[in-house]
């Protein structure tokens, strides 16, 4: 058997082991987890682009499939039933090749009813997974996301498979090439609309395949965090942050870069990256995200003081929580199926932890790494007017060099962020892995 097949059949039978141990220890017999369905446009007979459940996903690469229904009892070979229907109006694509090396049970059903009917009698025994849109989605199931369940299956969810690091792996190098042809086109003066568009082409991806939409920020709008605006009238490229990914069999890279031809401005990116490389380095298994986090913030501050945006020690510096103005957001997130991982909130297991402080409202994740994690590193460095207005009016402004700050706003911020794999004697650094087989 090829390696990826053995890697995914693997993979199936890790997912069997997991599922039979957290459905045992809730007390259900069975599992029913639904693809789901595309979203109405309000009073429209279109629909919203389609993502499958993750839940589903993360049992094979079955991303074109809407209605479709896994069922999982302990013990059993579980019955991938995939919703095939008959249609001239759609062109309903293949089932993947790779399901048929996983040792599921797989149905072709050309309705919503034959589905029902083979999933049949639900009790308080069978538990349902999904998103119900319609009363008729939970299939009758009492126990519909059941807490305990699905906080299982988020612990086993944070430490993926050798199947799905390479599904990984594989996403951040035809990410990487992507980002490659986004950097040549603003070096050629290209507009944010251009940028994109060379960096879909490169990865051979339409908006809908990929994990999440690109934010290509021009000058100051890379001080806007989810830049979406795309500007199509082509300027003065003063700098440019691009953060986007791909996906491959569902599983996403998210790596973001700063580029910059101005001499002064790409010192300063280039310091970014050395100071990232050594967070990236830090984050070895049994670290607490928290401590990374924090030490992120210890170093930018440094930084702001070596740029001459702040005119005071480190230390006061850091005392007066200045980073926070130009770091506003947490240092990573868990990554896989989804790009912010088991729903982005997943941060604590013990629910008596402390959440993390106001100020870091914002930081995803708050847990010791373990080996097999997927996590992003991504500090950043932005000039955001709401926020230095705010800064103003509090004691620290005066530790401020406002004029280099005024010197800076023009090329909005800066964001470097890599996808780690932490392994248990350090990490692979899947990020700059492909950019350095890609980019010579």
């Amino acid at each position: 058997m090829p390696e990826p097949q053995q890697h995914y059949a693997q993979h199936i039978a890790e997912l069997q082991r997991r599922y039979d141990q957290a459905l045992t220890a809730c007390g259900y017999d069975r599992l029913i987890i639904a693809a789901g369905h595309p979203h109405p446009v309000f009073q429209d007979d279109q629909h919203l682009p389609y993502k499958a459940n993750p839940w589903l996903l993360q049992w094979g690469p079955l991303t074109e499939h809407p209605g479709s229904v896994l069922l999982v009892s302990p013990g059993q070979t579980p019955r991938l039933l995939v919703h095939a229907p008959t249609d001239y109006w759609y062109r309903v694509p293949a089932v993947p090749d790779l399901l048929n090396s996983g040792g599921l049970d797989i149905e072709l059903h050309a309705n919503p009813e034959s589905i029902a009917k083979a999933v049949g009698d639900t009790g308080r025994s069978t538990a349902f997974i999904g998103e119900i849109l319609s009363k008729a989605d939970g299939f009758g199931s009492k126990a519909v996301n059941p807490p305990e369940l699905l906080q299982l299956l988020e612990e086993d969810r944070t430490v993926k498979t050798a199947w799905e690091i390479a599904n990984i792996r594989a996403a951040s190098s035809i990410a990487v090439r992507g980002h490659l042809a986004a950097r040549e086109c603003f070096m050629g003066g290209g507009s944010e609309y251009e940028i994109q568009l060379a960096f879909r082409a490169a990865c051979g991806s339409t908006d809908a395949e990929m994990p999440y939409p690109a934010i290509v920020a021009l000058n100051e709008h890379g001080a806007t965090l989810h830049y979406q605006r795309l500007d199509r009238d082509r300027g003065q490229n003063l700098s440019l942050l691009i953060d986007a990914g791909h996906a491959v069999n569902g599983y996403a890279a998210d790596i973001t870069r700063t580029y910059s031809d101005d001499a002064e401005f790409g010192s300063i990116i280039e310091a970014m990256h050395e100071l990232q490389r050594s967070l990236c380095e830090a984050a070895q298994s049994g670290v607490d995200y928290r401590e990374l986090h924090h030490a992120a913030h210890h170093a930018l501050t440094s930084l702001l003081c070596e740029i001459e945006v702040i005119n005071a020690q480190p230390e006061a510096a850091t005392e007066a929580g200045l980073s926070r103005t130009f770091f506003p957001h947490g240092l990573g997130h868990f990554l896989g199926l989804q790009v912010h991982d088991v729903g982005a909130l997943y941060t604590r297991r013990d629910p008596n932890e402390e959440a993390p402080p106001e100020e870091d409202k914002y930081l995803r994740l708050t847990r010791k790494l373990a080996p097999g994690n997927v996590i992003t590193c991504e500090p950043g460095i932005y000039f955001i007017d709401s926020l230095l207005a705010e800064l103003r009016d509090k004691p620290g402004a005066a530790m401020v060099n406002w004029s280099r700050v005024e010197q800076l706003r023009p090329f909005g911020g800066i964001r470097i962020e890599d996808n780690l794999h932490i392994t248990a004697d350090g990490n692979e650094n899947m990020t700059r892995a492909a950019f350095a087989e890609l980019d010579r």
